[in-house]
């Protein structure tokens, strides 16, 4: 058996919202398993689609022309397939492992509880994909080890990269979890072969897995201008981690990470833009990127000082 594992985030360059980093990890058969074929899943762009869950680059199956439907329904099926299926946003953050501790909440109000889910799927089609998905995770023998959102919002953002002086270092904090908890899922007679999306233009990681992971030795496997790949032994099982451009598109973990990450950021956006036009219904919706966030923060100017809001709070730093 083989614990196979993907990381990706989503919102690492907006100037509002919060920071995502996902994680799924699936227990495995066969090292070289397809999981798209295992599962019956669909490929964006690969044809018939139709009926079928859809997983990959999130950017690829998501667009706001496009809608969440289809990003939201592969996310709530595989936490409907496992047996948690959450009615809410607030459940939804608890079972990812992305709840808001209080003062983040007191800080940064847009980000109250909105309400159910799911916000554009159909929740019977959610059901039915979900059954479908049990039937094959379980005739596969594929099981669904973990998925899992570490979640940073503006403020706490700014405060994480003012203490680094770096924005990739903070990020690289939230893979790192990441990986420490995609290990402690092996069995010792288990290997990890865990599938991250390059955090923007870094190409070696060696030294940062050492700092990361005292106990074990490392060693570089492949480095190249598009993925480098390192063992770790020692520290538990032995552990192989890959950092590829593009490790969404072809690792079906990492699709997943990616997807549940961009949904969750997608589900808070939705709370942002609710709580701040509940008090001035003619802002313009957000989703945080540069041009409409330029136009929402214009907008919204009287608005932020007459709540005495510190941009600190709102505005991402880097």
């Amino acid at each position: 058996m083989t614990i196979l594992a993907g990381i990706d985030e989503a919102g690492y360059g907006p100037v509002l919202g919060p920071f995502v980093v996902g994680l799924a990890a699936f227990r495995i058969p066969e090292a070289k398993m397809d999981l798209w074929d295992a599962l019956d899943l669909a490929r964006p762009g690969g044809g018939q689609a139709a009926g079928r869950l859809l997983i990959g680059d999130s950017k690829r199956v998501y667009t706001p022309a496009q809608g969440l439907a289809r990003l939201e329904e592969t996310v709530l099926a595989f936490l409907a397939a496992s047996g948690e299926r959450p009615e809410g946003d607030d459940a939804l953050l608890a079972r990812l492992g992305a709840e808001m501790p209080p003062r983040w909440r007191e800080a940064h109000p847009w980000y109250a509880p909105g309400g159910e889910l799911p916000l554009d799927a159909d929740a019977g089609r959610v059901a039915d994909a979900a059954g479908r998905l049990r039937e094959r995770l379980a005739a596969s023998g594929v099981e669904t080890r973990a998925l899992a959102c570490a979640c940073v919002v503006e403020g706490e953002f700014n405060a994480r990269v003012a203490e680094t002086r770096n924005k990739a270092t903070f990020a690289w904090t939230c893979v790192a979890s990441h990986l420490a908890r995609a290990l402690s899922l092996a069995a010792p007679n288990e290997t990890v072969h865990a599938g991250v999306d390059r955090l923007g233009g870094r190409a070696r990681y060696g030294e940062l897995l050492r700092e990361a992971f005292p106990d074990a030795f490392v060693w570089e496997l492949e480095r190249g201008a598009r993925a480098s790949a390192y063992r770790l032994e020692g520290g538990g099982a032995p552990m192989e981690v890959s950092f590829r451009v593009g490790a969404d598109a072809d690792a079906l973990p990492t699709a997943l990470a990616s997807m549940t990450a961009k949904y969750v950021r997608e589900v808070l956006m939705h709370r942002f833009n609710a709580w701040w036009r509940a008090r001035a219904p003619a802002l313009p919706r957000t989703s945080g990127y540069h041009v409409d966030a330029t136009a929402f923060l214009e907008a919204s100017r009287e608005l932020r000082t007459s709540l005495g809001l510190d941009d600190a709070r709102l505005v991402r730093s880097r």
